[in-house]
């Protein structure tokens, strides 16, 4: 579920809405336990896609973002992942200049999310939306869900999804009620629990 911090990033770089998802999901460094360790995500946008890449273990991390005018890098002090780190470079290149933009001096890691605290505060008092409205996270929510759904039926997923969903209404747990695709990963090592039988193992 980690995904959802970089669905919601890729919206706000995007400047639209998840419309589908299409994933897979896999478990290739904890053989026989229940989990997930890596997520290849494709999203549907109206006019743009995304590719969204998430593996969770030991090795370098960072962030590539690459559009149609260029590409911005950027990566975080011993190559580790924000925010357990502070940036070390930030990098824009485009066809005519590559620029290597000093990270800032003060980089409290948790700064973001004070800031997001007190938004949130201070709209309750004046009466106004939020930075980070409610409806936000259930959409990007819902778009976790759907890959989780997408890599069970090996299908994309529209959004949003259909109050009739079992997904919808029971989150995670509503995966075992859908088609499964008979080559997903996510049923053949019984990430979450699942399997052929559909019913979860306890």
């Amino acid at each position: 579920m980690d995904m959802i911090h970089v669905l919601y990033v890729a919206e706000f770089l995007i400047g639209a809405e998840i419309q589908a998802v299409s994933a897979v999901i896999d478990n290739l460094g904890y053989p026989g336990e229940p989990i997930e360790d890596l997520a290849l995500i494709h999203l549907y946008f109206e006019n743009a896609y995304a590719s969204v890449n998430l593996g969770w273990g030991h090795g370098p991390g960072g962030v590539e973002i690459t559009g149609s005018e260029g590409r911005i890098m950027a990566f975080y002090k011993n190559y580790s992942t924000e925010p357990f780190d502070k940036l070390d470079q930030f990098v824009v290149i485009t066809q005519d200049d590559v620029q290597h933009i000093p990270p800032p001096e003060s980089q409290p890691n948790a700064e973001p999310f004070r800031e997001v605290h007190q938004d949130f505060a201070e709209a309750v008092l004046a009466n106004r939306e939020p930075r980070a409205p409610a409806q936000d996270g259930l959409r990007i929510l819902e778009a976790a869900l759907a890959a989780y759904a997408s890599a069970a039926m090996g299908q994309v997923v529209s959004l949003p999804l259909d109050s009739k969903d079992p997904v919808f209404s029971q989150g995670v747990k509503g995966i075992r009620e859908l088609n499964f695709w008979e080559h997903s990963p996510l049923v053949r090592r019984k990430i979450l629990g699942l399997r052929d039988g559909k019913e979860p193992e306890l």
